[in-house]
């Protein structure tokens, strides 16, 4: 009963033991259920709700007090392997900004790399070049146009009309 006050306690407890006999479609003795809590009561009750939760999912019948202490093992090796990870992840990722950034150089630097779907590049093939030339005559058409066009049609800031 850490962290959390008794009466917090036994009634989340209380609840969670309720699930898992409903769950389970077993009857529970006043004096086994003392047995339970009394052996169960020194873990964090956080700790408790996810065993009966997992002991609901997991286990064909009513959980032994082995079982769920087996359980809230596996849980805090679990637990401390995640605490364990997350520094070394949070050291070995790289930004976001910088991974945009290499990409973008890459781009720059090899003009025949294209970008495939997750974001790897590849050498394209003859007909991708190619096609890719014939994109960029067609690109470099239509911003002459464009450009010719705004030049008809704005003269000094003003539009005028054809």
């Amino acid at each position: 009963m850490n962290e959390v006050g008794a009466k917090e306690y036994w009634a989340r407890y209380s609840a969670s033991m309720k699930k898992l006999l409903i769950a389970k479609d077993y009857e529970l003795t006043q004096e086994r259920g003392v047995i339970y809590f009394e052996d169960l009561h020194v873990y964090p009750i956080e700790l408790i709700e996810i065993v009966f939760e997992r002991a609901r999912k997991e286990i064909k019948f009513f959980p032994q007090i082995s079982e769920i202490i087996k359980f809230i093992e596996e849980e805090k090796e679990r637990a401390s392997e995640r605490s364990m990870q997350i520094p070394y992840i949070k050291e070995e990722r790289v930004p976001i900004e910088k991974q945009k950034a290499a990409i973008k150089l890459i781009y720059e630097r090899i003009p025949d790399v294209q970008k495939i779907g997750n974001g790897a590049a590849i050498r394209p093939t003859i007909e991708d070049l190619e096609t890719m030339k014939k994109r960029e005559a067609q690109r470099e058409f239509l911003k002459k146009q464009a450009q010719r066009l705004i030049g008809k049609e704005v003269a000094g800031g003003d539009i005028k009309k054809k």
